[in-house]
Parts: C-alpha cells; sequence; structure tokens
C-alpha cells in the first residue's frame, strides 16, 4: 500500500513539471516566431508607406523581442525617415533613441554607426554625423560608402580638405565613381576660389 502512495505522489508532481516545462519550451519556440510576424508585417506597411502601422509594428516585434538589435534598427531607420521628412525633433529623439539600443546590443554593427550619423548629417548635426561615421570605419574601414557619408558631411560642414581626403578613399577604391568626382569637381573649384 505504501508503494501506490510514492507512485501517485509522482504521477501528481510528475505532470505539471512536465506540462509546465513544455509550455515552458513551447513560449521560448512561439516568441521568435510571433516576433517576425510582427516584423514582416511591419516590413510590408513601411512598403506600403503606412508609416503609424509600420512602427507600431516595430513596437510589437521589440516588445516580444526586445534584445534583438536588428528589429531596433529598422524601427530607428523609420523614425530616421520621419525626422528627416518632418523635421521633427522628438522623432530624431526617438530615432536616436533606438540607433543607440540598437547599439548596445550590436556594437560591432558598422552600418548602424553609419545610418546614425547620416541622420545627424540630415538634421546638420555634422560634429555628431562625423563621430558616428568615424565609429563606423574604424569597425569597417574598407567600406566605401562609409567614407563617401563622412566626405559629404566633412563637404557639408566647410571641411573641405577633410571631405577631399575621405573622397579619395572612395575612388582609390572606385576609381570612375561619378558623384565623388562631381563632389571633388566642387571641391577642387572652391579651394581655388579660397586661393583668390
Amino acid at each position: 500500500m505504501r508503494r501506490r502512495k510514492i507512485k501517485l505522489s509522482y504521477k501528481v508532481i510528475g505532470y505539471p513539471i512536465i506540462l509546465a516545462v513544455t509550455v515552458f519550451l513551447g513560449y521560448i519556440v512561439i516568441q521568435p516566431l510571433l516576433a517576425e510576424i510582427h516584423y514582416q508585417r511591419a516590413k510590408e506597411e513601411y512598403k506600403g508607406m503606412r508609416w503609424k502601422k509600420a512602427v507600431f509594428e516595430y513596437q510589437k516585434a521589440i516588445s516580444i523581442q526586445p534584445g534583438s538589435a536588428h528589429y531596433r534598427l529598422e524601427l530607428a531607420r523609420i523614425y530616421s525617415m520621419l525626422s528627416h521628412l518632418r523635421q521633427d525633433k522628438e522623432v530624431l529623439e526617438k530615432a536616436v533613441r533606438e540607433f543607440r539600443t540598437a547599439l548596445e546590443l550590436n556594437p560591432h554593427d558598422g552600418l548602424a554607426y553609419s545610418q546614425l550619423g547620416w541622420t545627424f548629417r540630415q538634421h546638420g548635426m555634422y560634429e555628431e554625423a562625423a563621430g558616428e561615421l568615424k565609429m563606423a570605419i574604424e569597425l569597417d574601414p574598407t567600406n566605401v560608402s562609409f567614407h563617401w557619408r563622412l566626405g559629404s558631411v566633412y563637404k557639408a560642414n566647410g571641411e573641405l580638405s577633410k571631405a577631399k581626403e575621405e573622397f579619395q578613399k572612395v575612388l582609390d577604391v572606385i576609381p570612375n565613381h561619378r558623384q565623388v568626382q562631381r563632389a571633388l569637381a566642387q571641391i577642387n573649384d572652391k579651394l581655388k576660389q579660397l586661393e583668390k
């Protein structure tokens, strides 16, 4: 009789534990799927230029997977674009906050630094832009688009010799880059005018 009680108590204790473990493992598997569903919806809303809905879906994905640097970076990009279109400082702050969080989660993402730098550049914040773009270049010195962006920041800020240096790095890799050739021609013309 005593043996039955022991077996019964294992069943009584064992089944709830098995159920709890099953639910927990299901939760671990389902959560990333739910986040991905919201992420895919956000991408569709973005393509359809339904910005509020896209932001909402990205926020839902982030609420499910707050540790996803990728989701935060995508949300930051939308905020960046909206802050530029609307010239809205509040939305700019949201963009910067999401970029910073994404970079805390993945500090080796040169593209995120570059995009944050370009966001600052679009708002005329040249020193901040240059700082972020230098970080991007430090992480990936061979990425010519980072040099192009930094050169553009220097040019917009009137730092022509620095701009020329960065643009030359692009031409060293892509000798026939027309935009860079035009930018260098403009810089050379400006430098000649300043010499007179």
